[in-house]
């Protein structure tokens, strides 16, 4: 009897040590990896099933615009103290429905932390040779890639200057309700 007593004193034992500590141990959780929100030139960032990528970009003096609405051309000069900023960019498809890609409005320039300019020029004017990036619904497997205008600081110091792009939450969000991805040069 006394055997009995002491081994049902032990299970009990153990199975209380045993409650006790199960309560102490959490189980492994694999975190998540959060998509990089601050990007290098050539990098990319997919948000929404939208790769999109900033290629390069361009400084000039000046620049041939030709006109859609009426097929003129002319040189365009920036303001007195300021140069011309051309950034390449491209935007595809990798899921498996159509998705809209940021339109220009959303693709920000910023110069040491202050929005100084939106993309411009894009319907109104065309590089030759280059298609003017315009954002729009793109459907899987497809890319879209062209350059945006942007009239900046003569002296622009290229390594304070950003690129940051809002992709919207659903089609037509409004301003401020999807995520943000930001590219330095």
């Amino acid at each position: 009897m006394k055997r009995k007593t002491i081994i049902v004193l032990i299970t009990i034992a153990a199975i209380v040590t045993v409650a006790i500590f199960a309560g102490c141990v959490e189980p492994t959780i694999t975190p998540t990896p959060t998509p990089k929100t601050e990007l290098l030139l050539g990098e990319s960032a997919v948000v929404n099933d939208i790769s999109f990528t900033l290629l390069e970009y361009e400084l000039e003096d000046s620049c041939r615009c030709e006109y859609m609405y009426d097929n003129r051309s002319e040189i365009s000069y920036p303001a007195e103290g300021a140069k011309f900023l051309w950034v390449r960019i491209k935007a595809e498809n990798v899921g498996e429905i159509a998705r809209d890609a940021p339109s220009k409005r959303r693709i920000n320039l910023l110069y040491k932390g202050t929005t100084i300019g939106y993309g411009y020029a894009c319907g109104m004017y065309r590089k030759p040779k280059r298609i003017v990036y315009e954002g729009e619904e793109i459907y899987p497997t497809v890319n879209k890639e062209g350059w945006i205008l942007y009239e900046v600081p003569k002296n622009i110091d290229m390594s304070q200057a950003k690129i940051c792009v809002e992709f919207p939450k659903e089609r037509y969000a409004p301003y401020g309700q999807g995520e943000t991805v930001t590219w330095s040069f």
